[in-house]
């Protein structure tokens, strides 16, 4: 079965997990707070299928996916150390970054920054989350050090990973924001709130697997290509 068929099931299996999530987590924060019955409210509190909180379901699994990211990128840096170091490097780069944010889905060591950082929320209700502060000073930064790394991938595969980081910063970043000003004018407790940091797991989880979409097809790319070289100089 060639590498690519692989990877294509590998891909369909991780949008059918992200389904799953945030299906099961949609049910337990939207739909089963209006059910009036026992079964209903012992479910409701399992913390598990949260999509808020940080030790649960979708947590795991975007930690997982990451780690996946991480992974197939980590062929293509192999692959190019060679026929193009300067490639390559940026390539390790997301290796690096993917691996980190996989760890820090986990553990949550960005929610400390909130605790650091907690004094800035006086200026603005929007950096209620104040993580996000240092958050788009990141962004800013590695989007500058990877425009080169953009403009020398094909067309196609650039602006999939752009629209895959789009998609991902609008969940992490922007719905951040603004879940923090509902936060603070709402409550925690509100329906806005609750369908905020849905969107906002859901769109992290699909930038993820947009992501992993475009780097599996290069990577199969990649894979077959090495593999058919090999194989004509044998």
């Amino acid at each position: 079965m060639p590498v690519s068929a692989v990877f294509r099931g590998l891909v369909r299996f991780g949008y059918i997990g992200v389904a799953v999530v945030v299906g099961l987590g949609v049910l337990r924060e939207l739909v089963l707070p209006f059910l009036d019955s026992d079964f209903s409210e012992k479910i409701r509190h399992l913390r598990h299928f949260s999509l808020n909180d940080e030790h649960n379901l979708a947590a795991w699994y975007t930690s997982s996916l990451m780690l996946v990211g991480s992974l197939f990128c980590l062929p293509l840096y192999v692959l190019q150390r060679q026929d193009d170091p300067g490639l390559a490097r940026y390539w390790f780069g997301l290796v690096i970054v993917f691996f980190a944010m996989s760890a820090d889905e986990t553990v949550s060591f960005h929610e400390s920054l909130i605790t650091l950082l907690s004094s800035l929320s006086a200026y603005s209700d929007l950096l209620h989350f104040a993580w996000v502060l240092p958050g788009f000073v990141f962004v800013t930064v590695f989007g500058l050090v990877y425009l080169r790394f953009l403009l020398r991938l094909p067309r196609t595969v650039a602006a999939g990973l752009v629209l895959a980081g789009v998609v991902f910063l609008t969940g992490a970043l922007l719905l951040e924001v603004l879940d923090g000003w509902i936060a603070v004018h709402y409550g925690e407790n509100s329906v806005p709130y609750i369908v905020g940091y849905c969107f906002e797991d859901g769109l992290e989880m699909i930038g993820v697997m947009m992501f992993i979409t475009v780097v599996s097809r290069v990577c199969a790319d990649e894979l077959e290509r090495s593999g058919g070289a090999a194989r004509a100089c044998a």
